[in-house]
């Protein structure tokens, strides 16, 4: 058996939880519409024997007890029909006297019964033909005395449309189970069309037929449609910013390698100063790549890192170069305060920016970190030249030099920038209040 086939069937479990469903609601509806059906039937059967028996009892308090023993009939005519399904019979409550019967009894007689507590109650009993009887039991009061009056019905008519009303009503429910269990069905398959062709749509997009999917979906799949949309963008994203980080890595290692390669050419004696150089400078290009690459994933972690410490450790190792060139560095920074980067790349960012703004200025450097209502900010700023407006994209694109400004390539700012931006965040540079340059960065609240 292949895995399609033990993958379980949405479209098959919506089918069978649909028929379930309608089973049982089918059978409870069944069950009780018969049963609302039977106590109807039992109230209309009763009613009508509730007036056979005020006949009887009207006919006994009227009538001359001595005319009914000699044979006079009493209530309606089907009392007087031989095993008809109706009768009656009286006997005295006090003495044993012969009881009175209907002629629809014959020379058959109506069980015993109890007198009833009230002044009259209904029971089951069985008939001279063995068939089931509806009884009314009461109490008459005549000159002579009280007498027990049962007066009882044949069931069989009202069990017969009893049955075939049940039969009906069951057939019907189940008729419109059928059409339910079809409904569901068909609307279950049209449902999940849009499943299947969300299904195509991937796999368009997996195979490069399609840049992304349609976002006109039901509400149910738009939220996953929009949300492979984006994933689609970030990998795009990633493979735009991973193609031109191996153009960047090339074109730099470049000159530095000819360098080498041509004064190996010239001279057998290359100066292992220039070999260095040329060497440090292909170990920075190294560097900056892997950085960049171990940082492509940061947006997708939860990171937090706390920014103090961080600028302590790069503060110290900067110290005494910053003590030599008599540049004062001022932090500020709360108590526990985090960007959402991880740590070596939180390292790498600060260590940029301070190094950065470490070969540039004059006096001081001041760092800053503070929430505000968007986010959590970082804010390097330096007294040194500044950059001038025309010179702001230049310092952030990898490899360029600026000119007036011997030495910085923009690695570093690149660098950070590429970094932050891999988090979510944003740099920006914008004059500084010291009358250099502050670097900003911004991120979304930890």
């Amino acid at each position: 058996m292949t895995a399609a086939a033990r993958r379980p069937s949405l479209t098959r479990r919506m089918i069978l939880l649909s028929v379930a469903g309608v089973l049982l609601v089918t059978a409870v509806s069944a069950w009780i519409g018969a049963r609302l059906l039977e106590r109807e039937l039992d109230g209309l059967r009763d009613r009508e024997l509730g007036r056979l028996a005020d006949h009887i009892v009207h006919d006994l308090r009227e009538q001359d007890l001595a005319a009914i023993r000699a044979g006079e009939s009493i209530g309606p005519p089907q009392f007087a029909e031989i095993f008809s399904g109706a009768y009656w019979q009286v006997r005295p409550l006090a003495g044993d006297g012969e009881p009175l019967r209907s002629r629809s009894l014959w020379d058959t007689a109506l069980p015993a019964a109890a007198v009833p507590d009230g002044a009259s109650g209904f029971g089951f009993a069985t008939g001279p033909l063995d068939q089931r009887l509806r009884i009314w039991i009461g109490r008459v009061s005549r000159p002579e005395g009280d007498f027990l009056v049962q007066v009882a019905t044949d069931t069989a008519d009202y069990d017969r449309i009893g049955r075939l009303m049940t039969r009906l009503a069951t057939g019907a429910m189940i008729a419109e189970g059928v059409l339910a269990v079809l409904a569901v069905s068909v609307l279950g398959f049209m449902s999940l069309r849009s499943m299947r062709r969300f299904a195509g749509e991937i796999k368009a997009l997996r195979n490069g037929e399609r840049e992304e999917l349609s976002e006109e979906v039901p509400a149910e799949i738009a939220p996953a449609a929009q949300e492979v949309n984006a994933l689609k963008a970030a990998q795009n994203r990633l493979l735009a910013r991973a193609r031109d980080q191996a153009a960047g890595l090339a074109h730099s290692l470049k000159t530095p390698l000819a360098v080498m390669i041509q004064a190996a050419e010239s001279d057998d004696r290359v100066p292992s100063e220039l070999v260095r150089t040329q060497a440090d400078q292909a170990l920075r290009q190294v560097n900056l790549h892997l950085a960049l690459a171990r940082s492509a994933g940061g947006a997708h972690r939860n990171a937090a890192t706390e920014v103090g410490p961080v600028l302590d450790g790069i503060a110290r190792v900067l110290g005494p170069r910053l003590d030599e060139a008599g540049v004062a560095l001022e932090i500020s920074a709360p108590d526990a305060f985090r960007l959402p980067l991880e740590e070596a790349d939180l390292y790498d960012v600060l260590g940029n920016l301070l190094d950065n703004a470490a070969r540039h200025a004059e006096r001081s450097i001041h760092v800053s970190a503070f929430a505000n209502g968007t986010g959590d900010v970082v804010q390097v700023d330096d007294d040194g030249p500044g950059l001038k407006p025309a010179q702001v994209r230049q310092a952030l694109s990898r490899g360029q030099s600026l000119d007036g400004a011997p030495g910085l390539t923009g690695l570093g700012l690149t660098l950070a920038q590429d970094i932050v931006q891999s988090y979510g965040g944003s740099l920006e540079l914008t004059p500084s209040p010291l009358g250099g340059l502050r670097v900003t960065i911004r991120m979304g609240r930890v």
